[in-house]
């Protein structure tokens, strides 16, 4: 586990906002991918083909994806300031 005290011993105000930003779109991934599997599994149990591109399903993986994408983003971004 990653804590701030470790990894930001030097970070100015700016950095740390970066890296509470990251955690936080972190922690919308998690939040965005249980979602999903939750509208995964009302489309399956209705007994016919999922439709992965069905709209309640579609918003939570792609909110997933670009929260992923954007979090570990401004970790690099956290990184390459921090070294």
């Amino acid at each position: 586990m990653t804590f701030r005290k470790d990894l930001a011993t030097h970070a100015d105000g700016t950095s740390l906002a970066i890296l509470q930003s990251s955690w936080g779109l972190l922690i919308l991934t998690l939040g965005a991918g249980v979602f999903s599997l939750l509208a995964l599994t009302g489309q399956l149990s209705t007994g016919n083909a999922a439709n992965l591109y069905a709209g309640g399903l579609r918003f939570f993986w792609i909110v997933q994806i670009l929260a992923f994408c954007a979090g570990m983003g401004l970790f690099g971004v956290f990184g390459i300031r921090e070294v």
